[in-house]
């Protein structure tokens, strides 16, 4: 599939198009592949318009270990009765899909888009791919207490990750619109470092069509310079 998409910006290419011009675009598991695609242009040295990631997954190993079958089961809920069931599954997956890895990789600037209310995929992965954009700027997470069930080790803890907390306010500006979501966008002075915008928009609403969304296609055109 990734040469798939690769064969269509080729083309697309070949017929005079700039690679300025071209928005990468993918939706569920086609935001695997788009992170492929950029990932490879990225490499490369060649700089697309921009990728737009719609209600991703950090990687399909994280996701098959919580996809609700039926809409509510944990997929691998029924294997885990069965000893290394669910590990001799993931070793088999010919595709890993592992967009978080892809990340260092990514030059163009990105667009992570995700509902809070997202059955299929949880919003979870949209943040864990946001925050490896952020990792460069921010200080490591805190390593958790040796002993967990220790009120001081755990309040040790929380203050060895407000650096954290206050740096990602330096990073990043947070955007809150009243019955609609939160958009998180790099600061300019981040974004003057890296050339290039990234940023995500979580709505409340949207389930795992969020692109049908009024005002998803608006973001994308104002953070890409559409209109």
């Amino acid at each position: 599939m990734s040469q798939d998409a690769r064969a269509g910006w080729d083309y697309l290419i070949s017929q005079g198009a700039k690679p300025e011009d071209v928005l990468i675009l993918g939706h569920s598991l086609g935001t695997a592949i788009a992170g492929l695609l950029s990932a490879e242009l990225g490499r490369e040295g060649i700089h697309p318009r921009g990728t737009v990631l719609m209600s991703p997954f950090s990687s399909l190993r994280k996701l098959v270990y919580q996809y609700p079958l039926f809409g509510c089961l944990p997929l691998f809920k029924p294997l885990s009765v069965i000893p290394l069931a669910t590990r001799l599954v993931t070793w088999s997956m010919v595709h890993r899909f592992d967009t978080l890895t892809l990340v260092p990789d990514i030059k163009s600037s990105v667009l992570i888009a995700h509902a809070d209310d997202d059955k299929d995929i949880p919003v979870s992965h949209a943040s864990m791919l946001f925050d490896a954009f952020l990792k460069p700027y921010l200080p490591a997470h805190p390593p958790f207490p040796g002993k967990p069930l220790s009120h001081a080790e755990w309040d040790n803890h929380t203050n060895q990750g407000t650096p954290r907390t206050t740096r990602r306010k330096d990073v990043v500006s947070t955007t809150h619109i009243e019955g609609y979501g939160v958009l998180e966008e790099m600061q300019p002075a981040v974004v003057a470092l890296e050339g290039r915008k990234v940023a995500l928009l979580r709505t409340k609403r949207g389930a795992h069509v969020i692109g049908r969304v009024e005002g998803v296609q608006d973001t994308i055109g104002r953070m890409f310079g559409f209109y």
